[in-house]
């Protein structure tokens, strides 16, 4: 299982590359609040994070603030079936 932020079709590469920035220093600002570990991987313009525990995928959906990157970024919980 993973989380992953996709990027809309029509933002610039440089925008993306820019905000995706942000995103990963926010994940990180958030795991070092409530003492998390995190994986993170960018593929194809796609990020992904990935906990320890399933349980994490839910506090973090409930915790992080989203509001200020969900007009230029999609949110989605995967089930990576491929992985269990």
């Amino acid at each position: 299982m993973y989380i992953e932020f996709v990027f809309e079709p029509t933002i610039e590469q440089d925008i993306k590359f820019f905000v995706m920035g942000l995103i990963q220093l926010e994940i990180y600002n958030w795991a070092k609040k409530y003492q998390i570990t995190t994986q993170q991987k960018t593929v194809k313009n796609r990020h992904r994070l990935c906990f320890d525990r399933d349980e994490l995928y839910s506090f973090f959906l409930m915790t992080f603030d989203f509001n200020n990157y969900s007009h230029l970024v999609e949110l989605k919980l995967v089930k990576d079936l491929n992985n269990r």
